[in-house]
């Protein structure tokens, strides 16, 4: 699936009224930080940039702040946190900083040429962020590209070594202050691990990149097993470490469920046998397996989190259940409960929000309108590349239910509209089974908010009377593969 953050400005004059505020406090008297937070203090120069998009990288998810920048200012932020934390900022490039509860991170960022230029560091630990700067100016530099997957073994593996051993040359000749700063330490594995993971996508792609396929000894060698990671809980404050143990923890959850399912089909045979779903697996072995309470709360949220993709709750009752019986951190909680209320209006056989586009001739169309015929509602853009390649699957599922009462909907979230009407206009699909539309504003749209999805492409699928079947159907060539629509299309209950 192709990723797309999408930041709302809004309430923009409050913040910058705050801003201004903290700015007056800060100037008239020092100021201590509370041991629950961390003060960043921005200095903008002639950067070049109109808007900055700030990003903490907390345990439990949070929002994005988007700030909008003058051409030269100076403000304050203020984040609550009880450990340690990395942060971002995302202008026309992401910069990755490091804070600690009770420190003062200042920042300056301006113009020049080479990323060290453009951004530096004082204050608090500004030894260990101007090192992360300089990290990330190296890896430009010796370049990861896609190229790289393209070499043999060991060509590859050379060149992936030859970069860890010049990080690891820059990060011993950092640790200037603070080297006891346990930051340094997971800086050296964070290192490591980056090479670990290089490789593991190395062996992963590696017959489509070379048309071949690894022998058994280097494929043992560069994917081994990451379960490694569980002993690691001081790592999970760090944003790279955070992704791949949600992805660990969801590759071993479907290993699990497979097993499972392998040895009970005759069970899944019985009349109204209820399969588990396969995040309770990963659940139930993080509870069995998992010691560390912060790791533990921690996989316990991601699962979950993931569990609650599809916004179906029925189906992942007793994930939820057992995560609420076993998380004990009261912010992830508080989490899982906003994210299940926020879907419960979303559930299969609710009347779904309304829907509206325009179409080529800018005619407003709703969902409401459409009443009478199932719906499917292909969520998609011009410049996503998925959403394009899914294109001709979605044209085979359209063709297979020709004639059928429904009707396919392209949905785009486009905001350049002659963009869109161009590209629909060189020949693909229409007419009474297929419509396409385009949203008002953009990215902006209410359906992503109200079906509370920012990820394309997206599928949605409604019976004749405009109720939810599904808000996060299956891409095209699984259902149709699986003839998922069959079962809806001829049943008087969802006419």
């Amino acid at each position: 699936m192709f990723k797309k953050l999408f930041a709302n400005a809004g309430g923009c004059a409050v913040l910058l009224s705050i801003i201004i505020l903290i700015n007056l406090l800060l100037a008239c008297s020092a100021v201590k930080v509370p041991e629950n937070q961390i003060l960043v203090k921005y200095e903008i120069r002639h950067a070049g940039f109109a808007s900055m998009e700030l990003e903490y990288f907390t345990l439990v998810p949070s929002k994005t702040k988007v700030i909008p920048v003058p051409h030269d200012t100076v403000f304050y932020d203020t984040v609550f946190a009880s450990r340690p934390l990395y942060m971002s900022i995302n202008t026309n490039e992401s910069i990755g900083f490091y804070g600690e509860p009770g420190s003062t991170i200042e920042i300056q960022l301006g113009s020049g040429d080479r990323l060290d230029q453009r951004v530096h560091f004082s204050g608090d630990l500004a030894d260990m962020n101007n090192y992360l700067v300089l990290k990330k100016e190296l890896e430009k530099k010796t370049g990861l590209s896609g190229e790289i997957n393209d070499l043999p073994v060991e060509m590859y593996l050379s060149k992936t070594d030859s970069i860890q051993q010049a990080k690891t040359i820059q990060l011993n000749g950092c640790k200037k202050i603070q080297a006891s700063n346990p930051f340094w330490k997971h800086q050296a594995e964070r290192i490591q691990l980056e090479t670990v993971f290089k490789n593991y996508d190395f062996a992963s792609f590696y017959p489509m990149n070379h048309s071949d396929n690894l022998s058994k000894e280097w494929y043992a060698k560069l994917k081994p097993d990451q379960s490694f990671l569980l002993s690691k809980p001081e790592l999970i404050i760090v944003p790279e470490i955070q992704s791949h143990l949600d992805m660990f923890m969801a590759r071993k959850s479907s290993t699990l469920n497979n097993k499972w399912v392998m040895a009970n089909q005759q069970l899944m045979k019985e009349e109204g046998f209820i399969k588990p779903s396969s995040f309770e697996f990963g659940v139930n072995y993080v509870t069995d397996s998992v010691s560390d309470i912060d790791m533990r709360n921690f996989l316990l949220l991601k699962l979950t989190q993931r569990s609650l993709d599809k916004g179906v709750l029925k189906p992942v009752a007793n994930v939820l259940r057992l995560f609420y019986n076993n998380s004990t951190d009261s912010g992830m909680i508080s989490f899982i409960r906003n994210l299940e209320a926020e879907y419960k209006p979303l559930q299969p056989g609710v009347e779904g929000p309304e829907i509206v586009g325009f179409d080529a001739k800018g005619s407003k169309v709703t969902l409401t309108s459409l009443r009478g015929k199932f719906i499917i509602v292909d969520v998609w853009a011009t410049w996503c590349g998925p959403c394009l390649g899914d294109f001709p699957a979605f044209k085979k599922l359209m063709d297979a239910y020709k004639g059928k009462n429904i009707i396919f909907i392209k949905y785009s979230i486009d905001e350049d509209k002659k963009r869109w009407l161009e590209y629909i206009q060189k020949g693909e699909p229409t007419g009474p089974d297929c419509m396409h539309l385009v949203s008002e504003n953009g990215t902006e749209c209410n359906l992503l908010k109200d079906y509370k999805f920012s990820a394309i492409p997206h599928y949605l699928f409604f019976d004749a009377r405009g109720r939810i079947i599904n808000i996060a159907m299956d891409s095209p060539g699984a259902v149709l593969h699986y003839k998922y629509l069959d079962k809806y299309l001829d049943d008087p209950e969802y006419q």
